[in-house]
C-alpha cells in the first residue's frame, strides 16, 4: 500500500480495504450466479478494483492480500490450495465416462448385508 501521507488518507485506505472486503463477501456468500457468467456483483467488484488502482489508494498487493483473506474466511482453504482441488476435479473427470450411470439404479446397488439375526432368547414362551 503507498504510504499515506496524512490520518485522511489513512481513513480513505481503511474505507476502501473494508469495503472491498463486503464486496467480496457477498460474492463467496452468493452461490446463485452461474460459474464463467460475469455477475452485476463480479462488475461492482471489478470496477470498485480498478477506481482503487487508477486513484492510487491501493496497490495490487493490497487488493491480493484482502482477496486471499476472504477466500480462506468463505472457503476454508487458500485461493491457490482451492486451485488445486478444482484442477484435481477437471483431470479425474476429463474422460467422461458416465457408463456405471446409464444402468438403472437397482442393479448399481452393493450387494445387502447379511442382516444379524437376534439371539435366541433363554425364554421360550409357551
Amino acid at each position: 500500500m503507498p504510504k499515506p501521507k496524512n490520518a485522511f488518507q489513512t481513513a480513505i485506505n481503511n474505507h476502501y480495504l473494508s469495503r472491498l472486503s463486503e464486496l467480496l463477501q457477498e460474492i463467496y456468500t452468493d452461490r446463485s450466479s452461474p460459474i464463467g457468467a460475469p455477475s452485476e456483483k463480479h462488475q461492482r467488484l471489478a470496477g470498485f478494483i480498478e477506481a482503487a488502482l487508477i486513484s492510487r489508494i491501493l496497490t495490487n498487493a493490497d487488493i491480493q492480500a484482502v482477496v486471499d483473506d476472504e477466500h480462506e474466511r468463505a472457503y476454508g482453504l487458500t485461493v491457490q490450495e482451492r486451485g488445486l482441488i478444482q484442477q484435481q476435479v477437471r483431470i479425474a473427470c476429463a474422460d467422461h465416462d458416465f457408463e456405471l450411470f446409464d444402468a438403472p439404479t437397482y442393479t448399481r446397488r452393493k450387494p445387502r448385508r447379511a442382516r444379524q439375526q437376534k439371539p435366541a432368547s433363554r425364554y421360550r414362551s409357551g
